[in-house]
């Protein structure tokens, strides 16, 4: 017995020896898991450790396709980052974790392509596993290696291709296709960058690797428009984004839908583009696209950069931030801090916080030394010289540029390098380093001249530095063969530009040329009015021309010039002969209307004024600093509009107080001269710039104690394009009333609307008396396609109906309509100013817009875009009546349907019956003055007739 005794108790203590081995084997392993899995997400890693991938699986339902992407990537960088004697210990369990997040990647996200590729890789030894995944890495890395040219890196992509070849590794020999198009790319030969791109996008395919075959189509597609391939790059977006949405990729269905915001916004269709920006994050989101929402925050901030309305991009910025602190964790998060910083610097830029601006870029330019993202520094760094010159520190940009350009060759980015050497020539000049400027331009000359598509704002401000150089050398020929070619220039762009806001935004831009212009003809007072009308004419050839194959009709005017880029084509006249002949035809004009006309123009640093009565032309700096001026009109615009506080007899002496010191400033000091009396004369105003916000014909013109306004003495009115001419086509044609649009909850929501104007029928019914033909379309009938299927053949257009700015694109002003029946889409609801620039007016009489702000341009962007009433206008109608702000329904029926009768029962014109129905409401109503309600409505002319 003891004997057996003994056995059973070294048979019981091996078998304890053998279950604590076990739980030591079991343990060390656990220790093991536990070490690979730091730097993935807590849960993500306690499922992991936990074998039960019913619970692993659940995640992925719940978390979506990304942080399983995230930790397949996590797996693949330790494999490469261990230490060969770490590799070998780890190599099973990291294949045993690896392999159960492919597992997930394949039964939940059809993603069989990592299952079989880490059977692929584990078919190699551990020595030859880890070198084929070190070349696969040197292949996403080798394109970006600033210290080799790219010829080098072409070689050495050639090289690992081949060797991925050798190994049989599919994946690899696409990636190294991939890469080799980037490069080619760089060196601008579009055929071998076609050939490798579409040889990657069907290995890809083939493999089922959909992230990497959705980037390659997106890529190829953009290829195609840059071309002009539309329909090409229609069908590479299409395919890569059903195949996000089939393959659960939240990055990439939101990728294309950004990618159609752009194409969108290229065609002026900016309400559709800016909807699709806003559904790009959205859908970021509840496809559990998690960090990826950063991204598509940051694609909105930029795209709302470009129309510099900082205060959506503020919004957008802090809610990015929230974002970054809840996934800082994840590897991608540099990048998002990168962006971040970077929108935050250039908002401040923008907002004149230069040295707050600084610091961000400072801190930006270390973080992005070691970024992979090519150009990404570059392109900060051109941010950062622009907004310096914006502010005025031109010499402190110059380092910058020159930082800029000594990096960007690296990656030979033309298009960035081009930009800062645009910079550069304007700094010198500035700076009065002539030689260096004219370096800068040879060098922009030989590099342009190779690049594929070229911006409109670098060629014409080419032209403009070229003429700021001969002036400063005193070879006024050769500056104004300049401005010529700068004018010839941006008209080859606007000719195959899509009509657009944007198009008109990217005209301004330019203004550096019309500055140029004013300066060369500054001492003649007759051909700088005659250089003002001619810079005015450029927006009524937007569209007119054909892009040739090369040339797309795209927002940013990528196009290049046309051939007779070098000639300039004017009336066929040299630039003087051009002004003089515009500014002696629009005198012509005014003096047959005996009329005065005050023309303004506002530059960066001062308002000029050019005045045309019956005694000549003449020509007069504005007193008054332009800032200060500046801030005056807005203050004065939100009493009279009531966008402040209160209307007190304090609040009313205080704008009576700025309207007596804007007509000192404004107006000419002999304009009382030309008043008449009993029959007030028409006094035409054109205005520019932040003076398109405000009612000149409010002006106090009485220096005593009574309230006297401009309009007392004058017919006011705003003309549009001076010394154009117009033939007005006799039209028998009924007019189209539109009255009380029924747009449906869903626009009454979004833009507030919460009621019909409950006195526009009123309106509506005074124009209709007037005409007994009036085709009234009212409710459910005001719908877009009734409109447009008769507009253009109307003799009038009335819209007594709401009017709807968009809160973060304040360039977006639409008119919204009646739904279709069966519901189309957004834009069938609305008329926005693409569709209305677009269409012909030339028979039109008149537009009224008797809507909140018809006529006001958005003053909450450092850039003042076109109105609505100007799409009319420039379409081709006489005379558009519209609203400097939002009007009180029951005021506007005073004033409109006074307006209406007048027209109807005297033989007067617009302008007076309009004039007249203003001073009636001001003698009858005393309240009236303080109230400004009579001063909301304005008319403007199109063209005087010839």
């Amino acid at each position: 017995m003891p004997k057996l005794h003994n056995n059973m108790s070294r048979a019981a203590l091996l078998a304890i020896m053998l279950v604590m081995a076990v739980i030591a084997v079991h343990c060390s392993r656990h220790n093991e898991e536990i070490d690979l899995l730091s730097g993935l997400p807590p849960r993500l890693a306690e499922l992991l450790v936990v074998e039960d991938d019913r619970a692993l699986i659940l995640y992925a339902r719940e978390m979506g396709i990304e942080p399983l992407i995230d930790a397949k990537k996590h797996f693949e960088d330790l494999s490469r980052s261990l230490s060969d004697r770490d590799y070998l210990r780890y190599t099973d369990s990291l294949y045993a974790l690896h392999r159960r997040v492919c597992i997930v990647l394949a039964d939940e996200f059809e993603y069989d392509f990592y299952l079989h590729d880490l059977e692929f890789l584990y078919g190699f030894p551990p020595h030859e596993r880890r070198q084929l995944l070190m070349t696969r890495a040197k292949i996403w890395a080798t394109p970006f290696d600033k210290n080799r040219e790219v010829g080098a890196r072409i070689d050495s992509i050639l090289r690992y291709h081949c060797m991925m070849e050798e190994s049989g590794d599919r994946f690899g020999s696409g990636a190294a296709k991939m890469m080799l198009s980037s490069l080619y790319c760089a060196l601008g030969d579009s055929e071998q960058v076609r050939k490798y791109l579409i040889d990657a996008i069907d290995i890809f395919e083939e493999l089922g690797m959909h992230r990497l075959t959705c980037q390659s189509l997106g890529t190829l597609g953009v290829i195609y428009e840059r071309e002009g391939k539309i329909d090409s790059m229609e069908m590479c977006f299409q395919a890569a984004r059903d195949l996000a949405k089939r393959a659960q990729l939240s990055d990439q269905i939101s990728r294309f839908t950004y990618f159609y915001a752009c194409r969108y916004a290229e065609m002026g269709r900016l309400a559709l583009a800016n909807d699709l920006v806003h559904e790009a994050i959205e859908l970021c989101k509840a496809n559990k696209g998690g960090y990826y929402e950063i991204r598509f925050i940051f694609h909105a901030m930029e795209f709302y950069a470009n129309y510099s309305c900082w205060e959506t991009v503020e919004r957008l910025l802090s809610r990015a931030k929230i974002l970054e602190r809840v996934y800082d964790d994840s590897w991608l998060s540099p990048q998002f801090r990168v962006g971040n910083v970077s929108m935050e610097a250039r908002l401040n830029m923008a907002r004149g916080n230069v040295e707050k601006a600084n610091a961000l870029f400072k801190k930006l330019e270390k973080s992005t030394r070691t970024n992979p993202q090519p150009g990404d520094d570059t392109k900060n760094l051109y941010y950062w010289a622009r907004g310096l010159m914006e502010n005025g520190r031109a010499e402190d940009a110059v380092d910058i540029i020159d930082r800029g350009l000594s990096r960007v060759g690296a990656y030979s980015f033309n298009k960035v390098e081009v930009q800062l050497l645009t910079l550069k020539a304007a700094a010198e000049i500035e700076q009065g380093d002539i030689e260096s400027a004219k370096q800068a331009i040879e060098r922009f000359d030989d590099i342009s001249s190779r690049l594929h598509a070229p911006i409109m704002y670098d060629w014409v401000m080419r032209h403009v530095n070229g003429a700021k150089i001969a002036m400063s050398e005193g070879y006024t020929d050769e500056a104004v063969s300049s401005v010529e070619d700068g004018l010839d220039c941006i008209r080859s762009f606007v000719e195959i530009m899509d009509i657009s806001v944007q198009g008109y935004l990217s005209i301004r831009e330019c203004s550096e040329l019309r500055n140029v212009m004013h300066e060369l003809t500054e001492h003649d007072p007759e051909l700088g009015y005659g250089a003002e009308l001619v810079w005015r004419s450029i927006p009524l050839v937007m569209g007119t021309g054909e892009a040739g194959p090369c040339m797309s009709r795209t927002l940013s005017s990528t196009a290049k010039p046309g051939s007779g880029m070098g000639m300039y084509s004017g009336s066929g006249g040299g630039f003087f002969d051009d002004c003089r002949e515009a500014a002696r035809r629009a005198i012509s004009q005014i003096h047959e209307s005996n009329a005065v006309h005050c023309m303004y123009v506002a530059d960066d640093d001062r308002v000029t004024r050019f005045m045309v009565s019956s005694d000549g032309i003449r020509r007069d700096v504005v007193p008054g600093i332009r800032g200060e001026l500046h801030g005056l009109v807005i203050e004065t615009k939100e009493h009279m509009s009531g966008e402040m506080d209160g209307r007190g007899a304090a609040d009313a002496a205080d704008v009576r107080g700025n309207l007596s010191k804007l007509g000192a400033y404004l107006l000419p000091d002999n304009l009382s001269a030309y008043a008449g009396p009993g029959d007030p004369r028409t006094l035409f105003i054109t205005t520019d710039d932040f003076l398109d916000c405000i009612p000149f014909e409010t002006f106090d013109i009485d220096a005593g104690r009574e309230y006297v306004p401009l309009i007392e003495c004058f017919d006011v009115a705003y003309l549009h394009h001076p010394g154009s001419g117009s033939v007005l086509y006799e039209n028998s044609n009924p007019g189209i009333v539109i009255v009380n649009a029924d747009f449906g909850d869903a626009v009454r929501k979004r833009y507030s609307l919460g009621h019909e104007l409950e006195y526009v029928e009123e309106e509506g019914r005074a124009m209709a008396a007037l005409d007994n033909s009036a085709i009234v379309l009212q409710g459910a009938g005001a719908t877009k396609r009734q409109i447009k299927r008769r507009w253009e053949e109307a003799s009038y257009l009335y819209f007594a109906t709401h009017i709807v700015r968009d809160s973060e694109i304040p360039y977006l002003v639409r008119i919204p309509l009646a739904a279709p029946e069966g519901g189309v889409s957004q834009e069938s609801c609305f008329l926005d100013f693409t569709d209305i620039r677009s269409a012909d007016f030339s028979r039109c009489e008149v537009v009224v817009l008797s809507g909140c702000s018809s006529g006001a341009p958005s003053v909450a962007t450092t850039s003042i875009g076109p109105s609505l009433g100007d799409a009319f206008l420039d379409g081709g109608a006489a005379v558009v009546i519209d609203t400097f702000w939002d009007v009180k329904d029951e005021e506007a029926r005073k004033l409109m349907v006074r307006y209406v009768r007048e027209l109807g029962t005297t033989d007067h014109a617009h302008i007076r019956s309009l004039c007249n129905a203003r001073r009636t409401l001001l003698e009858e109503d005393p309240d009236s003055r303080r109230s400004f309600d009579w001063a909301s409505y304005a008319i403007h002319i199109g063209r005087l007739p010839e």
